[in-house]
């Protein structure tokens, strides 16, 4: 210690003074130098993991999908698959359209009638009625036997002036004999009528059928539009009386069919004003209000579909209420020889009807109005129905009345 003086300290400080601008840099430099030790240590660290796990295993991965890579055609496939499902999307639009391509009653009214004489108007009614017949006579359907039928029969015997309006004589011989020998007559003959039939219709039941008997011509476009309503109408009540045929394919008579009796077919809300079958002509659904019930499907006319309500009542055998209401509901064929009716024949399907509303309730067979009508031995109830029945825009466009377009549009123009 003896030898150590301030002039060294001060000598000293002298020389770091000398310095003193190298200080600072100095002292960056030494932390800068102590961070980067670490980060270099951590980026090594870092990199070494981004290559074992995106180089090494991206690698691997990328090794695995070469080697189970597509084929360099696999386009080709892709296109026959897309190629599959345009052609289903475009059968199913072909086969829509066909289920309204329909054999028409006659070719020389739509879309125009062909000429100006009134009488293709009166030819249309009566192949109306004509092919209503013809479908009673394929389902094996009459109606009971009518009072001149009846009293045709009484008078073969003394009781000759006696008129019968139901299966009880309303007036009376002079003796009970010739009364009670009447009402037996009467019941063979009611008897004979349903082991002879299938189904009691009658074609004045079915709407149309009285308007075309009563036709009065009240102008081109009118005439026109009852037409081709009426044409719509048809195709309905052929589906109905099919359906019925369908069913009761099998039986022998009334009495053993499931199908005892089509009470009637309409258009018209039941009890309503319109009263007269002439009155009660189809009418397309535009908006849900406007049907004959609030449609559960929601459907109405739309730029791809006509829809139209119908109801009917039928009295069945209640064993086969809900046979009969799939029957109605399921595909049936049809054949078709194009808008001119002199194509080709081709067989065709159709499935355009939806069950809206049913009520059910027994009958009363003792009722007036089941009183010369045999329905055997079951429980027979009354089966009221209301349903929507949809029509393929498409299909039937080439021949639907211009005035009738401006109603409901068309999915596709002339």
């Amino acid at each position: 210690m003896a030898g150590f003086k301030i002039q060294d300290i001060t000598g000293k400080l002298g020389f770091l003074r000398s310095y003193s601008s190298l200080v600072i840099p100095l002292v960056i430099t030494l932390v800068g130098l102590s961070a980067f030790i670490p980060i270099h240590i951590i980026n090594g660290r870092l990199q070494e993991r981004i290559k074992k796990a995106s180089i090494t295993a991206g690698g691997r991965r990328i090794t695995q999908l070469i080697k189970t890579a597509g084929s360099n055609r696999q386009w080709e496939m892709e296109k026959v698959y897309q190629d599959a499902c345009q052609q289903d999307a475009n059968e199913i639009s072909r086969l829509a359209s066909q289920t309204t391509e329909r054999e028409l009653l006659s070719y020389k009214v739509f879309p125009k009638a062909k000429g100006s004489s009134t009488l293709v108007f009166v030819d249309f009614g009566r192949r109306f009625q004509e092919a209503i017949d013809k479908l009673l006579v394929g389902a094996k359907a009459m109606d009971c036997p009518s009072e001149a039928e009846l009293n045709k029969h009484i008078g073969k015997t003394p009781s000759a002036s006696v008129a019968v309006p139901s299966l009880r004589l309303a007036g009376r011989t002079n003796t009970a004999e010739a009364s009670k020998r009447d009402e037996l007559i009467i019941d063979e003959i009611c008897r004979e009528r349903a082991e002879s039939i299938l189904v009691y219709i009658t074609p004045l039941d079915l709407s149309g059928y009285e308007f075309w008997q009563d036709y009065r011509y009240l102008g081109m476009d009118e005439s026109l539009e009852d037409c081709w309503y009426w044409q719509i109408g048809y195709w309905i009540i052929e589906d109905i009386i099919k359906t019925i045929e369908a069913v009761n394919a099998g039986s022998d008579n009334v009495l053993t069919s499931p199908a005892k009796r089509l009470l009637d077919v309409s258009f018209a809300v039941a009890g309503d004003s319109k009263t007269s079958q002439a009155e009660q002509q189809p009418s397309y659904v535009t908006e849900t209000e406007t049907g004959l019930t609030i449609p559960c499907t929601r459907r109405v006319t739309n730029e791809k579909v006509d829809v139209v309500h119908f109801r009917f009542s039928i009295l069945i055998d209640n064993r086969f209420i809900q046979p009969f209401m799939q029957e109605l509901c399921s595909a049936r064929e049809h054949r078709f020889a194009g808008f001119s009716g002199d194509g080709d024949h081709q067989l065709f399907r159709h499935n355009q009807i939806t069950v809206l509303k049913e009520q059910l309730q027994i009958i009363d067979r003792e009722d007036e109005q089941h009183s010369r009508y045999c329905y055997g031995e079951g429980a027979v109830f009354q089966l009221d129905m209301v349903c929507e029945y949809i029509f393929n825009k498409d299909g039937y466009v080439a021949i639907k009345p211009q005035t009738v377009k401006q109603v409901t549009g068309n999915a596709v123009e002339n």
